[in-house]
């Protein structure tokens, strides 16, 4: 696989677009490094490099990651769907769409001028709602986390009771969780205390269930996490003690033993098959947090992925170090996997 060129741009210069656009730009999501507040969920070894080690203490492998700001797209060619990366062009086209235009994408404009800090706090402050998720990523990584935080928080804090009472909140609680995970510690517990005020204030909403899980992890699952119920054979948000959704597991920093016993009784309750939209692959971030654990039950379900989804497995394990993942990736090498090529050169690799 080719390994990507970065492109330093200085501030304030319009890189120029190019075509194909698979330049990645420099980011600056994880700027404060070990000093941020994410970086006391370290795990040594976990993953293949030092660097990715602690990418994913800060939330790479999941939606509240890091997003790959790529080089501007050339006008007229479509940005590819993607929850991991994003052109820059295309995300400051999103971002200055005028407020009430139709929903859908805009036309993305040759090297805009960048987004200016005073632009995107603007933003976040009045325009959070009906954000896509990873253009607010892709700001971060134009701008850095430090940046975002306080107005991001301000404009969740000015939003009216009714969009708390339906479920357009929901993508926007992983990309604060990341926010959270990559400031400085003053920064991010400066942060967590207004949202525990928000969350106090809004507890009886319908969208506070997602804020109640992002503060409180395990606690907030217990409460009101969106869990598989044998007795309704579905997804219900309720306070019994059916597994999780993965998803919601990737708020549970520091808690190993619970994300690797909800991931298993997760799998146990779909008896091991995949259910339509219900189960299959998880984010690489599940595994980061649930370990060795949560890598066995894996090597339980990852035989009956259908081709699609051992693509996404194979994303979901390339990055981690483990005697799990040798075993998980040996299942994706077998001779009618769709990804067999990439899991044979992941092994001859690190094996």
């Amino acid at each position: 696989m080719k390994s990507l060129r970065t492109k330093k741009v200085s501030a304030g210069k319009k890189p120029a677009a190019k075509k194909g656009g698979r330049e990645e730009l420099p980011s600056r999501a994880l700027e404060h490094g070990a000093a941020a507040f994410g970086a006391r969920y370290l795990r040594p070894g976990a993953t293949l490099t030092p660097e990715l080690d602690l990418a994913f203490a800060l939330g790479q492998g999941s939606g509240m990651g890091p997003v790959k700001l790529l080089a501007d797209l050339a006008p007229g060619k479509k940005q590819p769907s993607s929850f991991f990366e994003v052109h820059r062009n295309v995300a400051i086209a999103a971002l200055r769409k005028p407020k009430g235009a139709p929903f859908g994408p805009v036309a993305h404009e040759e090297a805009p001028p960048p987004i200016e800090p005073d632009e995107a706090q603007q933003f976040l402050r009045t325009r959070l709602l009906g954000s896509v998720p990873i253009h607010l990523r892709a700001l971060e990584a134009m701008l850095g986390p430090s940046c975002l935080l306080p107005a991001f928080v301000e404009g969740l804090e000015a939003l009216k009771a009714q969009p708390w009472d339906t479920g357009m909140l929901a993508g926007l609680f992983p990309v604060l969780y990341g926010l959270l995970l990559r400031t400085p510690p003053d920064e991010s517990n400066a942060a967590r205390e207004r949202l525990e005020a928000l969350f106090t204030k809004r507890k009886s909403s319908f969208a506070s269930a997602g804020l109640d899980i992002m503060l409180h992890g395990s606690a907030g699952i217990a409460r009101r996490g969106y869990k598989f119920s044998l007795k309704f054979n579905s997804y219900q948000r309720n306070d019994s003690s059916d597994p999780s959704n993965v998803h919601d597991l990737c708020f549970c920093d520091g808690e190993p033993d619970f994300v690797a016993q909800q991931f298993a009784a997760l799998w146990a309750a779909f008896r091991y098959r995949v259910i339509a939209h219900m189960s299959g692959t998880s984010p690489a971030r599940l595994f980061f947090l649930g370990g060795d654990q949560a890598l066995e039950t894996e090597l339980k379900v990852v035989d009956v992925y259908p081709g699609t989804k051992q693509v996404e497995a194979f994303e979901s394990y390339r990055h981690l170090r483990s005697p799990r993942v040798v075993e998980l990736m040996q299942h994706l090498a077998g001779p009618k996997s769709k990804v067999k090529a990439q899991a044979e050169a992941w092994l001859e690799q690190h094996a």
